[in-house]
């Protein structure tokens, strides 16, 4: 695979959370290695003169926790951004968070005003978060599960205008 041609990148970043997303230009008939490759690039725009280094080549194996290699797209549920909106909603009104859900709450605006703005609000998605799976049940393929405090990825695939967006809220 060629390296991604990146439209738009950028990140949020806070003691107590992180939103990274990137917006590639791709084609129509991305096959599913290609996808999964296109997650880890997220970094590449993130950490650039990291990603780079032999010593970091660990960046570009992963989507926040996940490694790569073990993740399919089955991993992921396929849902129209509103549903994911609803379990996002639902989800910040679980009673374990703390401090970090102002910053949460402020990094999830931030996704729904680039859905809105980059024209995807009836698109569907591919979502994962790490506490609807369960940890114990992704530990065993990918044990950096366990040092993040909550990880959500989310991607779509715009075939009109041929771009691909890869967002991840994440605390590790």
């Amino acid at each position: 695979m060629k390296q991604p041609i990146i439209k738009e990148a950028n990140r949020y970043l806070d003691s107590l959370g992180c939103l990274s997303y990137a917006i590639f230009e791709c084609k129509e008939d991305l096959s599913t290695s290609e996808i999964l490759c296109y997650l880890a690039e997220i970094y590449r725009f993130r950490t650039p003169s990291e990603y780079n280094k032999e010593s970091d080549k660990w960046l570009n194996q992963i989507f926040g926790p996940l490694k790569i290699s073990k993740l399919s797209l089955d991993d992921f549920s396929f849902i129209s951004f509103s549903k994911i909106n609803s379990k996002i909603q639902s989800y910040m009104e679980m009673p374990d968070w703390g401090v970090d859900l102002a910053i949460f709450k402020k990094n999830w605006d931030e996704v729904c005003k680039l859905i809105e703005k980059e024209n995807l609000l009836d698109s569907k998605f591919y979502y994962i978060n790490i506490d609807e799976i369960g940890r114990e049940n992704l530990k065993e393929n990918h044990p950096q599960v366990q040092f993040y405090t909550y990880f959500i990825g989310l991607f779509a695939i715009d075939k009109k205008s041929q771009r691909l967006f890869v967002i991840d809220l994440s605390e590790d």
